[in-house]
């Protein structure tokens, strides 16, 4: 009986750890041995492709370059650089928004 209420337990757990959402990676809490430098502009989102999309993990970069009104602007993605169930980090950096060209003007 032990052994079938822990095997629904570890279930349980992996289904739950699969389902989390996408999050903000921030170096100073990852968690590492090195000390990481934290660089303004860049922003790191943690995600489990199983569960989430890139879409998803650019999305939530936006809402975060927004704070400052400036864009997300995907750089590169690694695997492995985040939690064990949780296993894709997307790196992304805050750029200006662009100036846009009035009427009658070259761009």
């Amino acid at each position: 009986m032990n052994f079938r209420l822990a095997i629904l337990f570890m279930v349980a757990l992996t289904t739950a750890a699969c389902s989390q959402p996408p999050f903000i990676d921030h170096p100073s809490t990852n968690g590492s041995m090195m000390p990481a430098k934290e660089i303004p502009g860049q922003i790191f989102v943690c995600y489990n492709p199983s569960s989430s999309t890139l879409a998803d993990a650019t999305a939530l970069a936006q809402e975060a370059c927004a704070l400052t009104e400036q864009t997300a602007v995907f750089v590169d993605q690694t695997r492995y650089q985040c939690r064990l169930l949780v296993p894709m980090r997307a790196e992304f950096r805050c750029d200006p928004p662009r100036p846009t060209a009035k009427p009658g003007t070259k761009p």
